[in-house]
């Protein structure tokens, strides 16, 4: 069976790299776009740089741009989504290879779906690169204009990768476990 893994020839330190670099990328954005996030009860970035992404029209992306404008966080807002990509690169290959390692460690029907997510990562990257460059389009031209697509575009690109996203994170790890398992198996984490 051909894997997005098997394709790098299943080389375990690219797998641990791939889940090393996303797991800091993201804690540093956590921590990085915590600012994002308004501590009023009526703001209108409760979900940090998520609500922009899933902002739907330009009347609610002006209101979020012009509470982060307000706040001085638009630079914030701006280097968060610029820390998004390299953390696209690293989620992606992490969640493919470890639904790899799943698919390819069982046999069985079931083995379809982690199989499929695997694949799938490579239309999630590029969705959520378009969503990125969307909101930074949106950061640039500040006020939208009411006919602008950019928050449409924006928000369908990031509710199809929250679609496949989200399905796939317990077979990634079920992955992850059996990775360590077969690495604790064949001694490998022993110093």
């Amino acid at each position: 069976m051909i894997t997005p893994y098997s394709l790098i020839g299943s080389k375990p330190w690219v797998l641990w790299t791939a889940v090393a670099a996303a797991t800091g990328l993201c804690a540093w954005l956590s921590v990085h776009g915590a600012p994002l996030k308004g501590q009023e009860a009526d703001t209108p970035t409760p979900l940090g740089i998520v609500s922009l992404e899933l902002c739907l029209n330009t009347e609610t992306a002006n209101n979020i741009i012009s509470y982060w404008e307000d706040s001085q966080l638009t630079g914030v807002a701006r280097q968060d989504i610029y820390w998004d990509f390299p953390f696209i690169l690293a989620y992606a290959s992490a969640i493919a290879f470890t639904c790899s390692r799943l698919a390819e460690g069982n046999r069985g029907g079931w083995t379809k779906i982690p199989l499929a997510l695997a694949w799938l990562q490579f239309i999630v990257a590029p969705l959520d690169m378009v969503e990125n460059i969307g909101m930074l389009r949106m950061l640039d031209t500040g006020d939208l204009a009411t006919s602008s697509i950019l928050p449409i575009v924006t928000t369908a690109c990031a509710g199809l990768k929250f679609a496949i996203l989200i399905p796939a994170l317990p077979f990634a790890l079920a992955g992850l476990v059996a990775s360590l398992r077969s690495a604790a198996a064949s001694g490998r984490l022993n110093p």
